[in-house]
């Protein structure tokens, strides 16, 4: 995130009833990647170092994706989408299928394989120190079984894969199973703030960590259903036997004694009450004593709690915690439990404080406790207070900055209760408990004395700690996990720290742009802006290519000039360089080049070049747009600074409200612009490269009401041609117009759960349009649950039908933007979590999708009776002789029955089922053949 950020302290309790704090809110100031040095990310000589708050990220992603009746986003949308996504048509082939090359085997991963994304999960088994498990917030479970060395994803694309915690059960031949926790107020893929997927409650696995089901954790437990929206910890009482598992989530600790079946409040506030924590913590020991932390807005249930046997809890809080705080993380010493370090995150002034590098002050503390007798409480326990040792001097990044509570570790050594490592951006070590601050080593994360305008990471490491563990064996073998992914030291304490990543194959990039050069056939160059790791590089087809950085900060919109002879990268907030690059990826000269004065940029601010001359730029800012006509006119003298040469906003360019979202130029004919708003708003600018200009509203009148236009694509042949996408949940995403915007048609078909535009389907962030030739174009879109295409677009009634591409490879990845060349057919794809794939669009894919579509248009199926009390028939029409499986899913997506028919001939058929095993309540019954799916909902009555 750009270091111009300036991270707020915010109210906990209002966050949760604003559907809370924005899910890439704490993405930190990482301009660099792993070990490398960044640029100076345009601040030198820039006046405005304080803009682009979290607060205007957080408006962003709620604008693009909020339900604009309700305000807010609805919510588990994220089960919800993956539910009605399961029921869609896919690329998958079919065992009748005479030849494979059906577009599902044309995509390939092309990394970067070698770029972590945030990851909050991090464990080693206790039986085989080997196998690791990672997770991220949005990119999936992974597994290693070589400690490190190489990953391989364990949740199924289908499912939802964000992950804030794990626990193994520890106990002798229980060993294969382990928890793990979803949900972050922080950090979850594709949305934000108000804005961001809530998490889905706990899964489990049985099989040491290679597949997953879900624990009754996702539905309605209480009154409440949103306990396990954020699980924050969990942790086992594997002590005399017992097996009990302990979850900190919003407002309490819940507890199961049945493996996850059944869940009961151990501490903390029903969220029937007004006192709900939004911060917890739980800790066990290997003795059954559990610590379980509150925040200050928990009411009777704040502050420090332990419990011998995890029913009765005593509170030991001390006095010296102010009145208010945010999360008490908690770390035991492994060789005498009886010690426990409590790290606070203060929201008021009380314990230290230091100013970071956004000039915010920061207060945290340090607290020890040392168990004696009893209860723990009073005389029975010793409390320290280490605040005043904590790290803060040196440089603006040397400090340690909990952002928040976003990260916060503490961990003891498991030999010497005297080593103690804490973490927030930066992980330190003390040799001596923090009794002193003069046996302090800087550890991670920046490196040590960073300033601007160069920000440096430790070499071979990545700021915003989240875990710290050690190997059993030598327990001076230590493996991080942080917003750059896992890291391995093999003497955690040496001087210096040397740190190896751990990444390779660990596919978890977050990207939010992609680009191609457009006239050079079978060019292989690939750039893409990145959360947290800027824009990044490649010029090699190969999937495990080492890809280099060109540009820092959170990398935005790029664009790649023909002939490969400019490149232009953006930051968050609008700030583009143009440059020189070599073919190793190496800026050789540049220039800042967006124009002075400018401010009103989006945190993700769209730009596009004129695709014929590539000579003009058209940048919006707010309701302004900016044109350049001569970009070649832009000395290329390495400048820091924004300019003014060849800049002029176009005039008639804010006859609306809002902010400008997307814009595109046109090809044939040339200089057609369009550009669309937040407030659903849709103009047409002809002869866009002169002034004056006019603009024209052609907004359709179907359109959703403040409806966020994520994309506008122009038919590459035909400027009359233009698809039209909004973002937003809750509202009628896809239009098409053959006459320039006169008239616009509905064309998002299966991709809506209703004709509306309301009910579950996707989030639509992108459209290409790829005419094949005079007959054939196909349509691409990039949603929140994957990619889709069509060859056929129903502009007479709504029912064009959309087919899930790369579904294997690309699975429901939230997919952020496509790129394609014409001239080759070469296609890439952003997704946000698992790097960027790439497909070659050619005749066979074309046909491979009008198969699909034929499929899917004609099947039928009915149910009844519906609803059933013993058993029903299934009735299904089959266009084609295909394999044939048919399942029963819970509401919630999970599969309770599969029936694996086989390959059955074109035409009508039934099958019968019971309803044995099927409590009472909503279900789905999915027919698919060769891929392509029919669902039908149906009750079942006691």
């Amino acid at each position: 995130m750009f270091v111009q950020l300036v991270f707020q302290s915010f109210t906990m309790k209002n966050i949760f009833l604003a559907l809370y704090t924005f899910a890439f809110l704490f993405a930190a100031v990482h301009f660099i990647p792993t070990g490398k040095k960044a640029e100076s990310d345009f601040y030198e000589g820039y006046p405005e170092s304080t803009e682009g708050s979290k607060k205007e990220m957080s408006d962003y992603f709620f604008r693009m994706l909020r339900d604009p009746a309700t305000n807010e986003i609805p919510r588990h949308i994220r089960q919800k989408e993956l539910e009605f996504a399961a029921t869609l048509p896919t690329d998958m082939d079919d065992e009748v299928s005479t030849k494979s090359n059906f577009p599902n085997t044309f995509w390939n991963i092309r990394g970067p394989l070698h770029v972590g994304g945030m990851t909050r999960v991090l464990a080693m088994d206790v039986a085989n120190p080997n196998l690791l498990i990672a997770g991220t917030n949005s990119g999936g479970i992974w597994r290693s079984t070589n400690a490190g060395v190489a990953w391989s994803e364990t949740f199924p694309k289908a499912k939802y894969d964000g992950a804030t915690c794990i626990v193994q059960d520890k106990r002798p031949g229980h060993t294969n199973t382990w928890y793990i926790g979803s949900g972050d107020p922080y950090a979850s893929a594709g949305a934000g703030g108000r804005a961001y997927y809530l998490g889905n409650g706990i899964k489990k696995s049985t099989d040491n960590g290679v597949t997953w089901i879900q624990c009754n954790t996702a539905g309605n437990q209480f009154s409440f259903d949103n306990y396990f929206d954020f699980v924050y910890n969990i942790d086992m009482r594997n002590y005399n036997g017992d097996s009990t598992i302990y979850a900190a989530c919003y407002s309490a600790i819940l507890k199961s004694t049945n493996g996850g079946t059944s869940w009961s409040i151990a501490k903390g506030n029903s969220l029937s009450v007004a006192a709900n924590a939004f911060y917890t913590d739980v800790c066990v020991t290997p003795n059954g004593v559990v610590y379980a932390t509150l925040s200050s807005d928990g009411g009777g249930s704040k502050g420090i709690w332990r419990s011998t046997d995890g029913v009765t809890f005593t509170n030991i809080t001390p006095s010296i915690i102010s009145a208010s705080y945010d999360l008490i993380k908690i770390g035991f010493a492994p060789s005498d439990e009886n010690q426990v370090y409590f790290m606070v995150s203060q929201s008021t002034n009380y314990g230290i404080s230091d100013t970071n590098y956004v000039g915010e002050i920061s207060w945290k503390m340090l607290l020890k406790y040392n168990f004696i007798s009893g209860d723990g409480s009073g005389v029975g326990g010793k409390w320290t207070d280490l605040s005043q040792n904590l790290p803060t001097s040196g440089g603006p990044f040397d400090k340690l900055n909990l952002q928040t509570s976003y990260n916060m570790l503490v961990k003891v050594h498991p030999t010497d209760t005297n080593i103690v490592f804490i973490g927030g951006t930066n992980l330190y070590r003390s040799t001596t408990g923090f009794k002193d601050n003069t046996h302090t080593t800087f550890c991670g994360g920046y490196v040590e004395g960073a300033h601007l305008p160069v920000v440096d990471s430790y070499e071979n490491h990545h700021p915003d700690q989240h875990e710290l563990i050690f190997l059993p064996s030598n327990p001076n073998v230590a493996f991080n996990a942080n917003d750059g992914g896992v890291f391995r030291c093999d003497n955690i304490l040496a001087t210096p720290i040397v740190w190896a990543p751990l990444n390779q194959g660990y596919l978890t990039t977050m990207f939010y742009t992609v680009a191609l050069e457009h006239t050079l056939s079978g060019d292989n160059t690939v750039i893409g802006g990145t959360q947290d790791n800027g824009t990044w590089f490649t010029n090699s087809p190969a999937e495990n290519a080492t890809w280099v950085h060109p540009n820092g900060g959170d990398g935005s919109y790029c664009a790649i000039a023909d002939g490969k002879s400019k490149y232009f990268f953006s930051l968050q907030k609008g700030k583009i360089r143009m440059c020189n690059v070599d073919d190793n990826g190496t800026v050789t000269s540049f220039s800042r080049i967006e124009p002075i004065g400018a401010k009103n940029y989006e945190f993700i601010n769209p730009f596009v070049i004129d695709p014929n001359t590539n000579n003009q730029m058209y940048l919006p800012e707010g309701t302004k747009m900016w044109r350049n006509n001569n970009l070649g006119g832009i000395p290329m003298n390495n400048n820091w600074d924004s300019i003014s040469t060849n800049w002029e906003i176009m005039t008639d360019t804010l006859p609306f409200a809002g902010s400008i979202t997307a814009v595109a130029v046109s090809k044939s004919p040339a200089n057609i612009l369009y550009y669309g708003t937040d407030t659903k708003k849709v103009y047409k600018v002809v002869n866009a490269n002169v002034s004056p200009t006019t603009a024209i509203d052609i907004t359709p009148s179907l359109a959703n009401s403040a409806g966020f236009v994520s994309c506008i694509a122009v038919h590459p042949n035909d400027a009359n041609k233009v698809m039209l996408t909004y973002s937003n949940y809750a509202v009628y995403s896809i239009f098409y117009t053959e006459d320039g915007g006169t008239t616009w048609k509905k064309v998002a078909g299966n991709l809506e759960q209703f004709s509306s535009g309301s009910g579950n389907g996707p989030s639509v962030r992108w459209a290409q349009i790829v005419p094949y030739n005079a007959d054939t174009t196909a349509f691409f879109v990039a949603t929140s649950t994957g990619l889709y295409a069509t060859v056929k677009l129903r502009t007479d009634v709504d029912s064009t039908v959309w087919v899930q591409q790369g579904t294997q490879q690309i699975g429901n990845s939230v997919c952020t933007m496509i790129d394609y060349r014409a001239v080759d057919g070469q296609m890439v794809v952003a997704t946000h979590a698992r790097g960027v794939f790439s497909a070659k669009i050619d005749k066979n894919y074309f046909l491979g999708i009008q198969r699909k579509q034929h499929l899917a248009q004609g099947m039928s199926m009915k149910i009844y009776p519906n609803p059933i009390s013993t058993s029903a028939t299934i009735e299904y029409d089959l266009p084609a002789s295909c394999n044939v499986s048919i399942s029963i899913t819970d509401a919630m997506g999970r599969v309770c029955k599969t029936y694996q028919e086989g390959v059955q001939p074109k035409g009508m058929h039934q099958f019968y089922f019971q309803r044995t095993e099927l409590s009472a309540g909503l279900y789905y019954a999915i027919i698919n053949c060769g891929g392509v799916s029919k669902c039908k909902s149906f009750q079942v009555r006691d």
